[in-house]
């Protein structure tokens, strides 16, 4: 969520008196995380963002963010993505994962969650997972 507080003056030469933002808020969201909650939050993101740092592996998959690391430029997403890779490795054997997102960053994670949701059936604890963790993002 973003607040803007104007100030209307008169600026010489306008046609009338005009507003101009004095002052940019950007607020953030604070999440707090269960591993579970972690993980779907990095898979989504990567789903959406390059499916391609998905490995299959043994009875599931593994996440290979090398070819971002080496990357010269990243999109906002990879690096939320990145972000939330730190996170999870970070804090393996944690029971949560507590941090900050700008509301760009809740709103892309949102939107994530909803792509891979709605991209197949999932079990009712998968999608029950993601729509509480979609609801807290705002």
């Amino acid at each position: 969520m973003r607040l803007i507080v104007w100030r209307c003056e008169s600026v010489p030469g306008a046609v009338s008196g005009c507003p101009r933002p004095i002052r940019h808020y950007t607020f953030s969201v604070r999440l707090v995380l269960s591993p579970d909650e972690m993980f779907l939050a990095l898979v989504s993101m990567i789903q959406v963002t390059r499916p391609a740092l998905l490995k299959p592996a043994g009875d599931g998959f593994d996440v290979d963010v090398s070819p971002l690391l080496s990357q010269k430029e990243l999109s906002d997403d990879e690096r939320l993505v990145l972000r939330l890779y730190g996170l999870l490795s970070a804090g393996a054997d944690n029971p949560t994962f507590a941090f900050d997102l700008t509301s760009a960053e809740s709103d892309r994670l949102s939107r994530a969650l909803g792509l891979v949701e709605s991209s197949r059936q999932w079990p009712a604890d998968a999608v029950a997972l993601s729509r509480s963790l979609r609801s807290r993002l705002g």
